[in-house]
């Protein structure tokens, strides 16, 4: 009702950080030696001093590995999650160049993936089975299908 009054044109944008973007702030960081969170959201329209800080720390920052999950660390994870339980900050400690965020969100992926291969697992669906060849004598051995009344709609 009162959106009209509602200035929306300095909300910021949710979608992933692009490689734009990320250049932009390590240009910024690495080569002009800013780290004034505002000036570099500033340059990168829709994007909040937040956003960027958390995307820097998080995910750019020299030493964090950007690399694709190993095996080896996948069950570091899971050890240290049946170990510590949710503390992300405490599990880092055993990856290295992996952020508690990285690492809470690795979780995250893991675990909805277990849930899908159970809730298959739980969904079992049985197949009729086969009718061996000889089996069906006469037309007397479909009279209990008569009552059955099949509508197909096209």
């Amino acid at each position: 009702m009162f959106d009209q009054f509602v200035d929306v044109s300095n909300r910021q944008i949710k979608n992933k950080f692009n490689a734009n973007e990320d250049k932009t702030i390590l240009y910024f960081v690495n080569c002009l030696h800013i780290s004034n969170w505002k000036i570099i959201a500033a340059n990168l329209q829709g994007r909040s001093p937040r956003q960027v800080i958390e995307r820097y720390r998080h995910y750019l920052k020299t030493g964090i590995s950007m690399k694709p999950w190993s095996t080896e660390e996948d069950e570091i994870l899971e050890k240290k999650v049946q170990e510590f339980g949710p503390h992300w900050c405490k599990i880092a400690e055993f990856l290295p160049g992996r952020t508690n965020v990285n690492i809470k969100n690795r979780w995250t992926v893991i675990s909805k993936k277990k849930n899908k291969r159970q809730n298959c697992k739980s969904a079992k669906i049985s197949l009729p089975q086969p009718v061996p060849e000889n089996s069906v004598t006469s037309p007397d051995d479909f009279k209990d299908f008569e009552s059955y009344t099949v509508e197909m709609a096209f």
